[in-house]
């Protein structure tokens, strides 16, 4: 949760009044500009992302869901995802309800 300006005016005074001097903090090295060359160069997957992984999950939760099923109610979920257009409202309405079980 942010601070307002309310709350940093009065931490700022109160550092002031107490005579208390700038915090400690180590330098910049050439490593951490090395390390920081290597991650803006490093290539972002979509699995090394929050939502990647969310993905991924939910795929898992959805598999053990599916194979928890009766043989009739997989048969079922199949024939209605059949007349799914990808991409659709139904679509995103199928894979919400999925997801919320």
């Amino acid at each position: 949760m942010g601070k307002n300006n309310a709350e940093m005016r009065n931490k700022f005074n109160s550092i002031k009044e107490n005579n208390k001097g700038p915090l400690a903090y180590q330098k910049w090295t050439t490593e951490d500009e090395a390390a920081l060359e290597g991650l803006k160069n490093k290539e972002i997957l979509l699995a090394d992302t929050a939502l990647g992984r969310l993905k991924e999950t939910r795929k898992r939760e959805f598999n053990a869901a599916f194979d928890a099923m009766t043989p009739r109610d997989q048969e079922v979920y199949l024939e209605n995802y059949k007349h799914i257009n990808y991409g659709s409202i139904d679509h995103f309405v199928v894979i919400r309800d999925l997801v919320m079980v």
